[in-house]
């Protein structure tokens, strides 16, 4: 059995927890990335509007190796010109949407996300056991465990947020740190 051997097999749609008000300083993107992370396509909108890459806003990372939405939010960017970015393809994203709004997205500002995931080759037996679990997590879901991209190429994530909880140096990037020390919550909770 294989999962998700290209970026088209491995769909993940952001759920945001609520509606730009389409007035405000802020412009909240709606963005469809492929081969990009999260990290990258904010610095492009930081150039694009002229701001430090830390005044873009974002609720979550998303996997580089998959075909994502997901909002990013940016300070004096014109919705109209924002809806231009990424158009030619080869940016590797493009943008859905564009609106205002007064505040800054910020981390864990989501509902959650939605995943499609296309599974290839598989056996007899792994395709009953699948048919047999789907009408289960159907109706109630299932836990899901954090996987590899979560700790990093190293897979030193984990260890490196651990640290920096004891009271190890955080360094400049805020963002960097508080997503180690995610790591390390979510190799916890693994």
């Amino acid at each position: 059995m294989k999962l998700a051997t290209t970026p088209e097999d491995f769909v993940v749609e952001e759920l945001p927890l609520f509606a730009p008000s389409g007035e405000g300083t802020h412009t909240y993107l709606e963005i469809e990335k492929w081969r990009l992370d999260t990290d990258r396509v904010a610095r492009v909108l930081a150039r694009a509007a002229a701001v430090p890459a830390k005044e873009v806003g974002y609720a979550g990372r998303k996997d580089r190796h998959a075909i994502t939405r997901q909002w990013f939010s940016v300070p004096g960017l014109d919705p109209d010109r924002a809806a231009e970015l990424g158009e030619d393809g080869d940016a590797g994203f493009r943008v859905l949407r564009a609106t205002r709004h007064a505040h800054k997205l910020r981390t864990g500002q989501l509902r959650g996300n939605r995943f499609r995931l296309c599974v290839r080759e598989i056996g007899r037996a792994e395709r009953e056991r699948a048919d047999a679990a789907l009408p289960r997590i159907r109706d109630g879901g299932f836990p899901n465990r954090f996987g590899a991209q979560r700790f990093g190429r190293d897979g030193d994530n984990a260890e490196r947020g651990r640290e920096i909880l004891l009271g190890g140096r955080v360094g400049r990037d805020r963002r960097a740190a508080r997503f180690l020390v995610s790591a390390w919550q979510a190799d916890l909770f693994n």
